[in-house]
């Protein structure tokens, strides 16, 4: 997908806890492209602060409203932007954030600080990502859309070095689209989210061994999948 391809990225995400008065809400500067395929890109206010993840995670199960809105703002977009990878629709991902952090808000005074605040907020969306790509027939009607979309891609777009980029853009996507789920977070927590091999193991509780073997079957059949395309693209 290239930034021409991408949606706007005005909307806001509204985080609704059933059986509580407390709503949040955050969103990204108005005219700015969504997040969706990219990398970890936090609030830079939120970057700058002093204060850390649990610190707001124990003010926020206080009912400190602040806190969490503040834990929204600054992971809603890397969490939107994972979502939207594995389930490879923009409306299904920022249900899922949504989602996410509902989960997270429930358990707020359950949570322990033993791992990273990262790790464990990613385990919530993972598992919430999961879910939704065990509807019947998902994967399926998803990579075929895909492949529909460069059939279009190739008859449609002119011979020049934009075209060619667009057309690498798809066949990456497809490429990763038709990676299984096991393989696919792998890859994205890897590759488009930036987590080390142990946190990703953490993530996806099971050893960093069969995480280092499932990211590299994932480069691997992306790496046949481009080649498919032809040499062009690599």
């Amino acid at each position: 997908m290239v930034a021409s391809d991408m949606p706007k990225y005005t909307r806001s995400i509204r985080v609704i806890v059933p059986d509580s008065p407390h709503n949040f809400q955050c969103c990204g500067r108005e005219g700015t492209n969504a997040p969706y395929p990219g990398f970890i890109r936090q609030d830079r206010k939120e970057v700058m602060s002093p204060v850390d993840d649990w610190t707001l995670a124990r003010r926020a199960a206080t009912g400190d409203r602040t806190a969490f809105a503040r834990i929204v703002r600054r992971y809603q977009q890397p969490v939107v932007a994972f979502c939207y990878r594995m389930t490879r629709s923009h409306a299904d991902a920022e249900d899922i954030a949504q989602e996410t952090f509902v989960r997270l808000y429930k358990a707020l005074d359950r949570l322990q600080p033993e791992r990273p605040f990262s790790t464990v907020l990613f385990t919530i969306a993972r598992n919430a990502a999961l879910n939704q790509l065990r509807g019947e027939g998902r994967h399926r009607r998803r990579v075929a859309a895909l492949a529909q979309t460069q059939d279009q891609r190739d008859a449609t777009a002119p011979p020049d070095r934009q075209a060619q980029a667009a057309d690498v853009a798809v066949a990456l996507e497809t490429a990763l689209a038709a990676l299984t789920p096991e393989y696919r977070e792998a890859f994205v927590l890897r590759e488009c989210q930036g987590f080390e091999y142990r946190q990703i193991a953490a993530i996806l509780s099971c050893p960093v061994g069969t995480v280092r073997s499932r990211i590299a079957r994932a480069r691997e059949q992306i790496r046949q999948q481009l080649l498919a395309y032809g040499d062009d693209i690599l």
